[in-house]
């Protein structure tokens, strides 16, 4: 009997950390000579599509090297550039100095299989080099996170009834 409740909270554990691992992810390094710089990350290696419909969040990291001048202001764009649906996600940010900046987009992929990249521009007044990590991961439907919670809560019971006899 421990065993399978052993195996069954595993499955859940497996079940429910798979359901939110990154489809893509990708990191790429970012540079710039000064004055206002952007990059389109355009090629195939740092596009990516999604065939599943359903919620995904989109976050990236950009991270400066050491010595690297601050940035002023930051604009992230995330766009569908093929398949159904229209579809564009953006974020700005002023005085961003020289910290890491993170952020993500929460979006939904309704319109069937497409194609997407990300569009990163930034200001900054002198040279600057650094990192920019960035992934895909699929939202949880709400009726998966109740199933996890009602599994984790019937392993803590179990265990604590065994515990109690």
């Amino acid at each position: 009997m421990k065993a399978t409740t052993l195996a069954l909270a595993a499955a859940a554990l497996l079940g429910a950390a798979s359901a939110n691992a990154a489809v893509y992810q990708h990191s790429a390094n970012i540079q710039s000579n000064g004055a206002w710089a952007s990059t389109l990350l355009g090629s195939s290696a740092n596009q990516f599509s999604l065939s599943a419909p359903g919620q995904y969040e989109f976050s990236f990291e950009l991270t400066p090297n050491a010595g690297s001048a601050s940035l002023a202001s930051l604009q992230a764009v995330l766009r569908k550039i093929s398949g159904p649906g229209p579809f564009i996600e953006q974020l700005t940010s002023s005085n961003v100095g020289n910290n890491s900046f993170a952020g993500s987009f929460t979006f939904n992929n309704d319109g069937g299989p497409g194609l997407f990249d990300f569009y990163l521009a930034f200001t900054n007044y002198a040279p600057w080099q650094g990192t920019l990590n960035y992934s895909v991961s699929p939202v949880p439907e709400p009726a998966t996170l109740a199933l996890f919670g009602l599994g984790a809560a019937g392993v803590a019971w179990r265990r604590r009834k065994q515990r109690g006899e």
